[in-house]
């Protein structure tokens, strides 16, 4: 804003001053000479520099005190920030189950528990009873018969965890029916291995699963994820090379381990480029007491055979259909089992019969 004119301008320098009192816009003092300019140019440096200064000294104020939450509080102990971390998450948990208590001077609990763990839970509330003499607890079992289904507990350990999870996924069992993680464990592997069989991206598979079990204390807080499902990358990586190796397939080529059970026939001077040659078996296929097709696995004879295409497909859409069947066979003879169990007639006629 120039005020070297004076009231010539009040009238525009009002209006200018409204639009931008309106939108909120900061107006200065334009200066009157070169020296008032040089002045307040000096002015404004020195402002920034302190501001700068400050700004220093607060970054390195920030990363001192980063530093010392992120040392470790003693030897062989985690970090003071993750101590803090974990004494929030233990409060926050003793408060959680508190508030789950009835009662005032005497706090009172209903929960379900595994019956075998009852003579375990008994002993633990008398070992702290006697260690805490202003305190006790105890355990009083109630034998009446519920009004509602108990809720599920499946035991788990670190290598059956991560199928059970798959299983809940799709729905948790009721109380004291079969669970199908017991077979999920071979079978999700296996239909995985069958789907993606080839030796060299099963053993790209399966260094991941191996450096996941090898480093699992490693990994357990930076990647929580691969932690949890280690085990089933190794065991997909372990069917994906079992089942690569069935169909002879190592990143697409063709694998010649045994001897090929295949012969081709010697090709005359007369045979036409293109001409299809039919390869003649050398094992005893009509099953006479001679030698056996290929030990293991596809013959390397099919790779590059003009009818490889075809007969690939076939095979391994034909092997799907079974184990597809197989696996749905399972399922329902669980169901059938599960219907027995409960004596549920209703389960009996309209899921399983049908």
């Amino acid at each position: 804003q120039d005020h070297r004119i004076g009231s010539s301008v009040s009238a525009m320098s009002e209006k200018i001053n409204k639009i931008c009192n309106s939108f909120g816009v900061n107006t200065y003092r334009w200066p009157s000479s070169r020296t008032a300019a040089q002045e307040m140019n000096d002015s404004l440096k020195v402002q920034v520099e302190d501001q700068e200064r400050l700004l220093k000294a607060h970054e390195h104020f920030v990363k001192s005190e980063a530093a010392s939450l992120l040392e470790p509080v003693d030897r062989n102990r985690d970090s003071l920030i993750e101590e803090w971390r974990l004494f929030c998450i233990k409060e926050k948990s003793i408060y959680a189950t508190l508030n789950l208590f009835e009662g005032n001077m005497n706090l009172r609990a209903s929960c379900w528990y595994p019956e075998e763990d009852e003579d375990r839970i008994r002993a633990m509330c008398i070992q702290n009873s006697s260690s805490h003499g202003h305190t006790s607890a105890m355990l009083v079992p109630d034998k009446t018969p519920p009004r509602k289904s108990p809720p599920t507990y499946i035991k788990v350990n670190e290598f059956t965890a991560i199928f059970q999870v798959l299983v809940n996924t799709y729905g948790l069992p009721r109380y004291q029916e079969a669970n199908p993680a017991l077979f999920t464990i071979v079978t999700f592997p296996f239909l995985f291995g069958v789907m993606y069989g080839d030796v060299g991206h099963g053993l790209m598979l399966l260094s991941v699963g191996i450096y996941a079990v090898w480093k699992a204390d490693e990994l357990k807080f930076s990647l929580p994820v691969m932690y949890e499902g280690r085990y089933i990358l190794l065991m997909m990586g372990l069917f994906a090379v079992y089942c690569g190796f069935l169909y002879n397939d190592f990143f697409s080529i063709g694998l010649t381990i045994f001897e090929s059970r295949w012969t081709q026939p010697a090709i005359s001077p007369e045979t036409k480029p293109g001409s299809v040659v039919a390869m003649q078996p050398k094992f005893d296929h009509e099953n006479r007491g001679g030698p056996g097709p290929y030990p293991f696995g596809l013959d390397p004879a099919w790779h590059g055979a003009q009818n490889e295409l075809v007969y690939l497909n076939s095979m391994k859409m034909k092997l799907a259909v079974v184990l597809g069947v197989a696996q749905m066979l399972v399922g329902l003879l669980l169901r059938f089992t599960n219907a027995m169990y409960e004596k549920n007639r209703v389960d009996f006629a309209c899921e399983c019969v049908p």
